[in-house]
Order: C-alpha cells, then structure tokens, then sequence
C-alpha cells in the first residue's frame, strides 16, 4: 500500500519519507500543494496521508484535509499533520476534521514512529486487510 506526503519543504519531505519508510514499510508519494495531493487522492488508494498545514498555492494543509475529508471512501482515512505553528486553534480545527495527530516541527523520529503506527490500527480498512492477511498464513 501507499502513503501520501504533502509538504512542500524539499529537506522536510525528504526526512518524513525516510521516517515513512522505515515505519509502514510502504511506498510514499511526494507532493508539495494541496492541488497536487488532491489529483493524487483521486487516482490512488492511500493507507495514510501526512500533511504539513503550511502549503506551496492557495491551499493550506488544513483545507486540503477538510476537501479529502469530503471523499466517501476517505471520510476515515488516517492522517498525520505536521506543522511548526503551535497555535491551538489549529489543533482544534485538526481535531475537527478528524485528524489522528498533530506533531511539531522539529519531528520526534520515535512520535512521528507511535503516532503513525497508532494511526493505522486504529483505522477500519487497515485491520480488514490485516487480519485477511493473517487468516491467509
């Protein structure tokens, strides 16, 4: 399965690709807007999506969320936003489109490593294909 990256600092993305990896173990694709997510989202099934809030173009992280929000078969999707701006407000906007975590730039290697894992078991899609996996070994 795949994880989608939305962030359009070139050192950041290339830091929470690694982390993606070495946590899911799963392709990851690179965007760096909201537009270019959403033609993204359309194409492919994700497993998770890990967005920063602060994107290149005219959408932020968090309307890029709430679009995603919008799409049925991504109402319960796992997502991960990383943002350096602490403001609560925020969180609780993030929390409102039904964002699993929010964590702050610098990322935490061993947060980000929790917080993703977290993310897809808690989601519905991820345990259906886990536990076909298991009743197939």
């Amino acid at each position: 399965m795949t994880v989608l990256l939305v962030e359009d600092n070139p050192t950041n993305a290339l830091v929470l690709r690694r982390l993606v990896l070495k946590t899911c173990d799963d392709d990851v694709d690179v965007v760096d807007n909201g537009t270019d997510a959403l033609a993204q989202v359309h194409r492919r099934f994700y497993r998770l999506l890990v967005v920063d809030n602060m994107l290149k173009g005219a959408m932020s992280g968090l309307q890029l969320i709430q679009a995603v929000r919008m799409i049925d078969r991504f109402a319960t999707l796992p997502i991960l936003m990383v943002t350096s701006d602490q403001d609560m407000a925020l969180r609780q906007e993030a929390d409102g489109l039904g964002v699993h975590t929010v964590l702050y730039k610098p990322i935490d290697t061993f947060a980000f490593k929790e917080a993703a894992r977290a993310c897809l078991v808690a989601n519905p899609a991820e345990r259906q294909v886990s536990h076909a996996s298991a009743r197939s070994d």
